[in-house]
């Protein structure tokens, strides 16, 4: 049993190295954030995670080139206009850092061979921890994402939409938000980077894993309290039979594109 705890101890992550001497009672500081060149050519694209050294849980998962995975931990460090700027991302990584402890960074998968690998890896990721402070989905998770069999047998199995003349906000979110927010409405009002002025008066449409589960009209934007850069809706249930003759199509494919990231359309 001894011999099996140690082994499960060296086999975890190692958190980024600490700059605090021995006996010192100064906060440790994180590492400054810089691969060698060398390393550098050696990662190529990359999928990175950060862990929470207090509780062992993955709270980011991102990708990326040269030094990516340093960028959250060195711009939480700087200060901002106010804490209402913050995202959860930025204020767990204080939170950790104000606890005395350096932010584990993991290297999940490197060597790939190019980014739109990297973004199928780190899509997968993300759909795998739930619980992640990532304000955007993964690279198509809102429609190839994990799915149940059920789901999967709903996705492909429902009639297409057929939007005709109806032009609308199409936002594509992820069934674990539905369930995390306890409805559609509250799941897909915020927070997004969409231009208000596009979107102004158009109705809102809520695809969850490709089908959609809710039309809003008397759609109001404004700019999200909590996410800089980001807006956020109140809106009503429609009534209108064109809207509800949507609820429980599939979205046409050339709205779920393999590719899109982006998880605002418009019809």
């Amino acid at each position: 049993m001894t011999n099996n705890r140690k082994a499960q101890r060296a086999d975890k992550p190692t958190p980024l190295p600490s700059s605090r001497a021995p006996g010192s009672k100064r906060r440790p500081r994180q590492a400054s954030g810089k691969f060698s060149k060398t390393i550098r050519e050696k990662l190529g694209h990359y999928v990175y995670r950060l862990v929470d050294p207090r509780t062992e849980e993955t709270f980011y998962v991102g990708k990326g080139t040269n030094n990516r995975v340093f960028d959250h931990i060195n711009s939480a460090l700087k200060p901002t206009k106010g804490e209402d700027e913050l995202d959860l991302k930025t204020e767990l990584i204080r939170e950790i850092r104000k606890a005395g402890l350096p932010v584990t960074a993991i290297i999940h998968r490197h060597g790939l061979v190019d980014k739109e690998m990297a973004l199928e890896v780190e899509a997968a990721l993300i759909d795998a921890y739930p619980e992640l402070t990532n304000i955007q989905s993964g690279h198509g998770s809102a429609v190839r994402g994990g799915m149940t069999v059920e789901q999967v047998k709903a996705f492909y199995d429902a009639p297409e939409a057929k939007f005709g003349n109806i032009k609308a906000v199409i936002i594509k979110i992820r069934q674990t938000v539905v369930d995390e927010k306890k409805s559609v409405y509250e799941a897909v009002r915020a927070a997004w980077r969409i231009d208000p002025k596009r979107a102004k008066n158009l109705p809102v449409v809520a695809s969850v894993g490709g089908v959609i589960k809710g039309v809003f009209t008397d759609v109001k934007w404004h700019k999200s309290a909590k996410y800089e850069g980001r807006f956020e809706f109140t809106a009503e249930e429609s009534r209108d039979p064109g809207h509800l003759s949507l609820l429980s199509c599939r979205l046409p494919d050339k709205y779920c594109k393999k590719g899109q990231a982006n998880p605002i359309r418009y019809t």
